[in-house]
Parts: structure tokens; sequence; C-alpha cells
């Protein structure tokens, strides 16, 4: 979905956001930094085709995306499915306090929450997820030292499952 970093400039080299899906278009979306809604339109997919999301963590190239595709799943779908929204559980309460809350959770009906416009699945450092025939499991890395303190990514390591 795009090879670019975070000041990626170059027409259609989007942020590095990596689509998985089978035959049976099981999309998993890896990251969905601010310029998804282009790399996903450029490769004719839109929100609502996503089952599934990937947070690695916490910056804008990486996770800008997401109030995009929740108010689109949330607002703009004929078909009200969920997409489930995965990370280590710091990264998406952290994500929702200091990112996406600011323009989502106000709501004529209500005060809207993460779980309002996704199914969480909140991981723990050594838990693993599902998707497609394959099990992803978390690898914690420092991505950067903020006041002494290692702030977390996480990529991920992935094997077949048996059918």
């Amino acid at each position: 979905m795009g090879s670019g970093g975070a000041f990626t400039t170059a027409e259609k080299n989007y942020h590095s956001n990596i689509l998985i899906y089978d035959e049976s278009k099981d999309y998993l979306l890896f990251d969905t930094g601010t310029d998804i809604k282009d790399s996903l339109k450029t490769a004719n997919i839109e929100p609502t085709d996503i089952n599934k999301i990937f947070i690695s963590h916490l910056h804008g190239d990486h996770c800008g995306g997401v109030e995009y595709i929740g108010f689109k799943q949330m607002f703009d779908s004929q078909i009200k499915k969920r997409i489930q929204l995965i990370s280590d559980k710091d990264i998406l309460t952290k994500g929702w306090r200091n990112c996406w809350s600011g323009t989502m959770e106000d709501l004529d009906s209500e005060t809207a929450t993460l779980e309002t416009y996704f199914d969480t699945n909140y991981l723990d450092k050594d838990m693993y997820f599902h998707h497609c025939n394959l099990v992803f499991k978390l690898i914690e890395n420092t991505h950067v030292v903020s006041n002494n303190v290692k702030i977390p990514s996480y990529g991920i390591s992935f094997i077949t499952k048996k059918i």
C-alpha cells in the first residue's frame, strides 16, 4: 500500500501501510497512515472492505488514518459491519486518549469510545492473533526513547497454521 516514510511526498508512494488478504479478500491492514484514504483509493479498495487493522505504534504515518476509517465505516457504509482494531493494549488505550478521541468521541446521541467504532482486540505482549491461515505474534521493539522512557513499537512474525 506504500513504501514511504513519515515525510513521503512522491505521488502514489504512500506511508508504509501493508495489506494482507486471501482469495476471499479477507483484508488485514497493517497500520493506517494519514494518507490511507489515498493509498486505498489507488488500490481500488474501500475502507469498509477491511476486516482487521493492526496498529504498530502511535506516529501519524502509522495510525493517523484510524479516524478516517472509523468514521467511514460508521457513517458512509451501507453495510454496518465492524472492523477489528488490533494492537497492544497500551497502544490502543493511549491512541484513543491522545490521538483519536479529540474528534471521535462527540456524537449527537452519545459520548463515543474506541469500541463505538471498532471491535477492539487488546493484545498482551506475548499474544497472538489469527488471520486467514496465518498466526501473527507481536514482537516488541524500542521505537524511540523519550525522557528516558522507551516508547515501544510492535512488529509481527507470522507462521502458517495447519488447516
